[in-house]
């Protein structure tokens, strides 16, 4: 980002040099003259000769009034004589003409006390004013009586013309000093006013030069309330590009600085929200790095439980959740990992079609599991009222299980998280099929596919591992008598029957750490582990008795020959099975069904002997050579 400087120094050699700051005083100065120079011209002592005048004026039409309503006065007396007059018979003229003058005077008179009133209200005049309206209405009163007696009762209305002069006589008195008053007082004014003119003069060229400096001041405070947002934004933009995602710019207002700020602070947050998405993204491919990574170190299942429990709980402590997986069979789900701090979420899910997001396909989150549309397996779990996320796990296609996580109602899982359990499963899901698919694999490779039992590889593999240890053991070899006669006499598939009865007795009888296989054809090899002479026989004896219980009606009655052979801690196991073949040679040898006993390879053999209905007794014997 360019400096700020350098960019107004570019501006400014752009311009002619003219920068804001100069524009800006530039306009104050022109601003601050036209103010001084219209205030000095328009506004000049305007108010207080205004106010003035005003007063004066005021004066001079109280003064008329009272000089006005005073003439009405005299009109309205001089009617009075006349009616006297014409009632002494001095006059020849119509009493009602002198009425009629009589009653315009008076409308007139009361036309001047009414604008009297109005123009005195509010002054220091109005309580003296007042006193002059009622001697001039007593006066129209007298006027009025006269003018009504003068015909009818001259002494009457003589006496009324008595009490007129006099109460004209106290008006004069009363006007003539009011009026003086007024003059007096107008003059004053006047005198005043033109001190007034003089003092606001002063005044507002005192006030046009304060404005000029106010002016300046505020064009200087203009200029710095302009550049400080700006470098303010400036230092924002700055700390952003170094990459401050948290700076944002202060908005004070709506003017065009904030406008830039707003369009920052905007681009600020789309950029801090791509950041986060970038982050997040580096995120989950660190997990699913990490996931890849102990996933391929698991070797076992069990190890792949141990990878989703710990990841499940670096995801979110605090969360109750549980991988729930189906063996190949996917007929019932089991839990195979667990994470948080309480009892786990406790899905009663059974098997994996039995669960809304595996038919779904997707994750599939529940935020109450009081809701409408909630999971019927929420209900009535220990926690009670929960939020659920369910995440399928999937292997090629196939639904081995789903990834179960439970909360608080309403609280669902950040956008990251659900993406990683959906990674989580995922992986889990291809980790798992993969260790499934190569056991099968193996199982497929070591497992001979007619009777279930190991093939010759693999026993030997299995039986030479056991021995390395140097621990006791019997090596037995099998062979079923006549086999050949049976498959020619009853087929093919009767001979495959016999051969999976055979293997099946092998399974019922033996003990899971004894290690069965076909060797070839009809001939079959075991490994009794940590067993002697004695409990070998024992073992294969109960063998022998299997195979003489009636089957099951498709498969002909056989019998099995047997060779033992003892290990004795420092024999290998290529010469102990050669000891077991000869062994086993020795009882075709001997009649068929029944059992060689190999004590010492090369030495005498203890050989057992069934007539059909004795049980088996023991004899020395010595071996011949095959």
């Amino acid at each position: 980002m360019a400096d700020v400087k350098d960019v107004r120094n570019r501006e400014s050699r752009g311009h002619g040099r003219r920068t804001v700051r100069g524009r800006l005083h530039g306009l104050a100065v022109v601003a601050a003259l036209f103010t001084a120079l219209v205030g000095g011209v328009g506004l000049s002592g305007y108010a207080g000769l205004n106010a003035a005048n005003t007063a004066e004026n005021r004066l001079g039409t109280l003064q008329a009034l009272a000089f006005e309503a005073h003439s009405q006065q005299q009109v309205i007396r001089s009617l009075a004589w006349f009616a006297i007059a014409i009632g002494t018979g001095g006059v020849d003229r119509p009493m009602s003409e002198v009425r009629e003058e009589f009653d315009t005077a008076r409308a007139l008179l009361r036309t001047s006390q009414e604008n009297l009133a109005e123009t005195v209200s509010g002054t220091g005049y109005a309580q003296r004013f007042q006193k002059l309206v009622v001697a001039e209405n007593e006066i129209v009163a007298l006027a009025d009586e006269a003018i009504g007696l003068a015909t009818a009762d001259r002494p009457a209305a003589l006496n009324r013309i008595d009490r007129l002069e006099d109460a004209v006589d106290a008006l004069d008195a009363d006007v003539t000093e009011l009026t003086g008053d007024l003059g007096a007082d107008r003059a004053r004014r006047m005198a005043e006013t033109r001190a007034l003119t003089r003092t606001d003069s002063l005044r507002l060229l005192a006030a046009a030069l304060l404005a000029t400096v106010l002016v300046v001041a505020l064009s200087t405070w203009l200029g710095r309330s302009i550049l400080t947002p700006l470098k303010a934004v400036a230092d924002v933009a700055r700390r952003i590009g170094a990459g401050d995602r948290d700076a944002r710019c202060a908005l004070t207002g709506s003017d065009e600085i904030d406008a830039v700020a707003r369009a920052l602070n905007t681009t600020a947050e789309k950029l801090s929200v791509s950041m986060e998405h970038l982050a997040a993204e580096a995120r989950r491919e660190r997990l699913g790095s990490q996931l890849t990574e102990a996933f391929d170190m698991a070797e076992s299942e069990a190890e792949a439980y141990e990878v989703v429990s710990r990841t499940l709980h670096a995801l979110d402590p605090q969360r109750p959740a549980e991988l729930l997986l189906a063996d190949n069979s996917r007929a019932r789900l089991a839990r195979k990992a667990v994470s948080g701090p309480a009892e786990p979420p406790c899905c009663p899910v059974s098997s994996p079609y039995s669960c809304v997001a595996v038919r779904r396909g997707h994750a599939t989150v529940f935020e109450d599991s009081d809701a409408l549309n909630a999971c019927p397996k929420l209900k009535g779990r220990p926690a009670g009222r929960v939020s659920a996320v369910c995440v399928p796990v999937t292997f090629m296609g196939r639904s081995l299980g789903v990834v179960h996580t439970t909360g608080a109602p309403g609280q669902r899982p950040a956008d990251d998280t659900l993406a990683a359990l959906s990674m989580l499963a995922g992986q889990t899901g291809s980790r798992i099929g993969t260790l499934r698919s190569f056991a099968q694999a193996q199982l497929q490779a070591s497992t001979d596919g007619l009777t279930g039992l190991r093939n010759r590889r693999a026993f030997e593999t299995d039986a030479r591992e056991l021995l390395l240890g140097g621990e006791r053991a019997a090596i037995v070899m099998a062979d079923l008598d006549n086999f050949k006669i049976l498959n020619d006499t009853h087929g093919h598939e009767a001979g495959d029957r016999a051969l999976r009865r055979f293997g099946q007795a092998l399974r019922l009888n033996l003990r899971e750490r004894d290690i069965a296989g076909r060797i070839g054809g009809e001939e079959f090899g075991v490994v009794l582990h940590d067993l002697g002479p004695d409990d070998a026989v024992a073992v294969i004896e109960r063998l022998r008795d299997a195979l003489h219980e009636p089957g099951d009606g498709a498969t002909p009655s056989f019998t099995a020959s047997f060779g033992i052979s003892c290990t004795d801690g420092h024999t290998g196991f290529d010469e102990l099975l050669r000891s077991a073949d000869r062994a086993l040679y020795r009882s075709k040898h001997a009649g068929r069904d029944r059992i060689t006993l190999d004590t010492q390879p090369n030495q005498a053999q203890a050989t057992i002997t069934t007539d059909g209905q004795d049980r088996p007794s023991i004899a020395a014997e010595p071996v011949p050579g095959r």
